[in-house]
C-alpha cells in the first residue's frame, strides 16, 4: 500500500545528486514519487522531472514561481502544453491560480 503524498511520477531516470560515477539512480521513469521532493524544498522539478499522477491533487506553486513551473502545475489541471508554454506566467495564474473565497 502506497503512503500519502505520493502524487508524482518520474518522467526520466533521475540520479541520484552528486553520483556522476557510479550510475546511480535515485528514480527510475515511471517511479513513484514523494511530494516533498517537488518543487520548493525539493530537488525535482514538476514538468521536468516528475509530472503529476493521474487524479493526484497537486497544489499551485508559490506566486512567485517561475512560468515554467506554473504551465507545469496548469497541466496537471487539465491545460494544454502547448498553449501555457506561450503563456505569461502572469497570464497563467491568471486563468489558472485557485480563486480566493469571496468574503461574505
Amino acid at each position: 500500500m502506497e503512503g500519502a503524498g505520493m502524487r508524482f511520477v518520474a518522467v526520466r531516470d533521475i540520479p541520484v545528486p552528486g553520483d556522476d560515477v557510479n550510475g546511480v539512480y535515485a528514480f527510475r521513469a515511471g517511479d513513484v514519487v514523494h511530494e516533498s521532493n517537488v518543487g520548493e524544498g525539493g530537488w525535482l522539478r514538476l514538468g521536468v522531472d516528475v509530472a503529476a499522477r493521474p487524479g493526484a491533487d497537486v497544489p499551485p506553486p508559490k506566486l512567485t514561481a517561475p512560468q515554467h513551473e506554473w504551465a507545469a502545475w496548469a497541466v496537471t489541471q487539465g491545460g494544454d502544453a502547448d498553449k501555457l508554454a506561450a503563456m505569461s506566467r502572469s497570464q497563467i495564474i491568471r486563468e489558472y491560480a485557485p480563486k480566493a473565497p469571496a468574503d461574505g
